[in-house]
């Protein structure tokens, strides 16, 4: 990969059967804590595969909400947070550990990390428990918001995230899941999103085009299209 290119990462260990073939194209791994989807088994395998690729691999914690898929919100306080937080990165180190692996990152998954974003809060919550029990990790997150703004006066590793396969709003906030135009459904669409991401722009669905820059870029190992999406995508970052 070109010195100073854009990385892509893709959420995984979800028990999907595509991690294998996605890694071989990835830079960084977001693999599930075995709340919102997957178990161990699965988390242990995708990294497994990342270590055979040099992929770096991430923690993914997510609401335990498996019928969603940690996609809806939930009314949580500070102490529910660092509760969860905690049980799940408990299980999640200790699979890096059985796997001899190294913990890279950190990004929150679905629901929870939106809502960590833009909660003064839960992101000052979040990122003092990180300053405790992960100090130095960075962090993935979006572009704006409260986490953003709290990690940056910390002083915290954070790379900004841009996302390949999802539509974004006038407000720079992803459209909802529940939105039908949530998600891009082919190739051109995907190649002239990370055409525009890649010289830090984003074309919301309404028409909106908003400067932003990004470190790294996001495919959702569930889409249906993530492999060809992936396999563009590192075509274009490696060219």
């Amino acid at each position: 990969m070109k010195q100073g290119a854009i990385k892509l990462n893709c959420d995984m260990g979800e028990g999907l059967a595509n991690d294998a073939q996605l890694m071989p194209f990835l830079d960084f791994a977001n693999i599930s804590c075995g709340a919102h989807a997957g178990d161990e088994a699965a988390a242990r395998l995708a990294m497994r595969e990342a270590q055979k690729h040099g992929v770096g691999i991430g923690a993914h914690p997510g609401y335990p909400d498996r019928a969603h898929f940690g996609r809806r919100s939930q009314s949580l306080d500070s102490r529910a947070l660092v509760a969860l937080l905690d049980e799940q990165m408990e299980h999640f180190t200790h699979w890096l550990s059985a796997e001899r692996a190294t913990l890279h990152h950190i990004k929150l998954h679905g629901a929870l990390y939106h809502d960590v974003a833009f909660s003064p809060l839960l992101a000052e919550t979040f990122i003092r428990w990180l300053q405790e029990n992960f100090p130095g990790i960075p962090v993935f997150g979006p572009p704006q918001g409260d986490l953003f703004r709290l990690a940056r006066a910390h002083k915290m590793p954070y790379l900004r995230e841009g996302f390949l396969d999802r539509h974004y709003a006038a407000d720079g906030k992803l459209l909802p899941r529940c939105h039908p135009q949530a998600l891009l459904q082919d190739i051109q669409a995907m190649e002239q999103r990370l055409t525009g991401l890649r010289s830090g722009k984003i074309r919301t669905l309404s028409g909106t085009v908003l400067a932003v820059q990004f470190e790294t870029l996001c495919l959702h190992g569930d889409h249906p299209l993530v492999l060809h999406f992936a396999r563009t995508a590192a075509q274009f970052r490696d060219a």
